[in-house]
């Protein structure tokens, strides 16, 4: 039973998956995920809470590694409760349980029900662990960060530009799965006077080939090109260039050029745009 009367149970699985690293067998627990409970509360700070989709900061070719971070912390009733805001990652403190930071299968924490961004150095690269920072001293809280893209584009999808927008982020405990759910305040300003707004997300797979699926929002219906041009400014392919409701789009450069020929390998830059908002660009990188 947890610290705040919920009984719980576990399972116990073996697996002999990783045996040539650890020996012949290994037996895991897990545990359940009280989806059915209140949350606990939690607070949240988000940093940056306000930017312009016209700044140099969101609409440069290195905005897909910009991130958003959302500051964990635990009031005085969550902690009472047993549990308390470093990363399961953290050393054990007073018996309490800490906050679970995966990336997979059931991811925590979430933002609008996205997931962090996969660290991209340093030990956790790769882990399946988000991007995250500790703090577990008298006043404990925990970091994670968000790509920036991801969560503006899923506000402009939403038309929730040029206001402050409550947004839900979600987490669970190490042990017992126990749900916490704070909110953070983000204001995205589309910097136009007709308050049009596009967001384009980092492609996917980026370096690619052949083929890059490019996803788009638009606040506001209306007509989307998305062109890519080669590193000399040259027009290489127009991906689409038509009308379009609001929301999220999803388009696919298959690696060739106006003509239909295979484009070299090397960097491209993927431009969006529609009358009326601030064009988005990123950088796509052709393998061989």
């Amino acid at each position: 039973m947890t610290d705040d009367g919920i009984q719980w149970n576990s399972f116990v699985m073996v697996s002999n998956i990783f045996a040539s690293s650890f020996g012949p067998v290994n037996i895991w627990q897990g545990n359940l995920t009280y989806n059915c409970l209140p949350h606990l509360p939690m607070s949240i700070e988000i940093k940056p809470a306000t930017f312009n989709l016209g700044s140099a900061d969101n609409d440069s070719t290195s905005a897909s590694t910009s991130s958003l971070g959302a500051i964990m912390s635990f009031p005085p009733e969550t902690e009472a409760a047993g549990y308390r805001a470093c990363s399961d990652l953290s050393p054990p403190t007073q018996g309490k349980e800490h906050i679970k930071l995966r990336r997979s299968i059931i991811p925590s924490p979430t933002m609008m029900g996205l997931r962090g961004r996969d660290p991209h150095n340093g030990p956790w690269a790769g882990s399946g662990i988000p991007d995250f920072n500790d703090e577990c001293g008298a006043d404990p809280k925990t970091t994670v960060s968000w790509n920036r893209r991801d969560i503006v584009a899923r506000l402009v999808a939403l038309g929730l530009v040029d206001q402050q927008v409550t947004v839900p982020v979600e987490a669970y405990s190490a042990i017992t799965g126990r749900n916490f759910r704070g909110f953070g305040f983000i204001n995205v300003q589309s910097n136009s006077l007709a308050g049009k707004a596009i967001a384009l997300e980092q492609n996917s797979p980026n370096p690619f080939n052949p083929r890059t699926k490019i996803t788009f929002a638009v606040n506001k219906p209306g007509n989307v090109d998305v062109r890519v041009f080669n590193v000399r400014g040259e027009l290489v392919r127009t991906i689409t260039n038509e009308h379009y409701a609001q929301g999220s789009h999803t388009v696919t450069w298959d690696g060739t050029t106006r003509t239909g020929q295979r484009a070299s390998s090397g960097v491209y830059y993927v431009r969006a745009n529609t009358p009326g908002a601030t064009p988005q660009v990123i950088k796509a990188v052709l393998a061989e």
